[in-house]
């Protein structure tokens, strides 16, 4: 690639449709050539989740209009969403090695996503890392703060 200018980038490679390979690597562009860029195709891993209510029965309907979603830092553009079945459980896949930034969209009114976990590691704080063990965790809260301004 000729004629970059100077910057921050994040060079990705995506295999043929259907093939599910993708890579992507930081590059920092100074005032000389980089060389010898290796990106490491592989499929993307998959990460499974649920999500908890505050009150658990009848949140089948609930569930239908859920979506959760891994944003990849910009500059990126690799996010991926998934809708949420009847029993409260997700599946992202597709992801490349993190950190994502976890979020989720269609919640009721007054509820907000107030935690995210794998085992111990809070989500939110340290980003998801596909690829380890564990089940991504997220608990609604019914008591959501109003702002008027």
């Amino acid at each position: 690639i000729r004629n970059v200018p100077p910057g921050s980038y994040l060079l990705t490679a995506a295999g043929l449709r259907g093939a599910g390979l993708e890579a992507q690597v930081a590059l920092e562009v100074g005032d000389h050539d980089i060389e010898n860029v290796t990106l490491d195709m592989r499929a993307g891993s998959k990460v499974e989740g649920r999500l908890i209510w505050p009150d658990q029965p009848g949140n089948e309907e609930r569930n239908r209009a859920v979506q959760i979603g891994a944003r990849y830092p910009p500059p990126s553009d690799h996010s991926r969403f998934s809708g949420v079945d009847p029993d409260g459980k997700c599946r992202l896949s597709g992801l490349l090695p993190g950190p994502y930034r976890v979020v989720v969209a269609n919640l009721p009114p007054g509820m907000y996503a107030r935690s995210a976990k794998v085992g111990k590691q809070d989500i939110f704080e340290e980003g998801l890392r596909p690829g380890g063990d564990g089940i991504l965790e997220v608990a609604i809260s019914a008591d959501a703060a109003e702002l008027r301004g």
